[in-house]
């Protein structure tokens, strides 16, 4: 729902149901949907339109927008996976990162200073989760 700056005024839909995860962007308002995969831009017109489908409908906080850019990460076994940035002006996934130790709590982020992707990974087997970068080996 689109909540109007008058408090008078009624909320409008900006698109059907189905939507678990809604992000804003310069760019528009993008989501993750219940019954597909994928990120999704959603259209004035309350069209869609797929921008990747690296994202599983189960795991819909996996994903985080920074200048221009979707980063998803699509987990690949139980404690490990792969952290993909998709253009959204269209164009291929591109893998940037393999993690391990991987928390089981959803979420990704990006560092708004660095445009890195942060996201929480185990530190050790009891109960600590710290939050992790992704950074380029040397």
């Amino acid at each position: 729902m689109r909540a109007p700056m008058d408090p008078k005024a009624a909320a409008t839909a900006v698109s059907d149901y189905g939507w678990v995860s809604v992000r804003a962007a310069p760019e528009g308002l993008f989501g993750v949907r219940n019954d597909a995969p994928g990120v999704w831009r959603l259209l004035p017109d309350g069209a869609r339109q797929l921008v990747t489908d690296r994202i599983s409908p189960d795991r819909p906080e996996d994903w985080a927008i920074h200048q221009g850019r979707v980063f998803s990460l699509k987990r690949t076994r139980k404690g490990e996976g792969d952290v993909f940035v998709t253009p959204l002006a269209g164009g291929a996934s591109r893998l940037i990162g393999h993690i391990t130790r991987v928390s089981e709590e959803p979420g990704l982020a990006v560092d708004l200073k660095t445009g890195q992707p942060v996201f929480p990974r185990i530190v050790t087997e009891d109960s600590d989760i710290g939050l992790m970068t992704l950074e380029r080996g040397g």
